[in-house]
């Protein structure tokens, strides 16, 4: 394979194309090359088109959610993993990502019943054992 700025145009090359079926897929593999290249704008952009496709497209929901937190952007995370949540099962990673969006927007309710889902739901998770140092630490 290229290099993830070549991928990344190639991806929006094809999902651009009217004969592409899934134009959501390519744009949330787009928004994910770029991302991983650093080019967290074109990301969002990428994900965003994606959503225009498929309004409830899970992983670009997600990402979207993971990089806003990421970046310090916690108030507009909280809605995109909200809607990946309700789309499909939850994951540790998942859940893991509301327990820190939750903690740093200050609802330590909100951040209990992710923790409380991650504990039953994922036991064996390498996000419990996140969990069990974070609330250790007081985070």
């Amino acid at each position: 394979m290229g290099t993830p700025d070549a991928e990344g145009r190639a991806l929006f090359e094809a999902a651009s194309s009217a004969l592409y079926n899934t134009p959501a897929v390519a744009y949330t593999n787009a928004g994910r090359c770029a991302r991983a290249d650093g080019r967290v704008e074109d990301a969002e952009k990428y994900f965003r088109k994606a959503l225009t496709f498929q309004s409830e497209q899970p992983d670009a929901l997600l990402q979207l959610a993971d990089m806003f937190q990421e970046t310090g952007r916690s108030a507009q995370a909280r809605p995109f993993l909200q809607r990946h949540l309700a789309a499909v099962p939850a994951t540790s990673s998942a859940l893991w990502l509301g327990y820190r969006i939750e903690r740093s927007l200050g609802d330590t309710a909100a951040a209990e019943e992710y923790a409380q889902r991650i504990k039953m739901e994922f036991a064996s998770s390498a996000e419990v054992q996140d969990l069990i140092e974070a609330e250790r630490n007081g985070q």
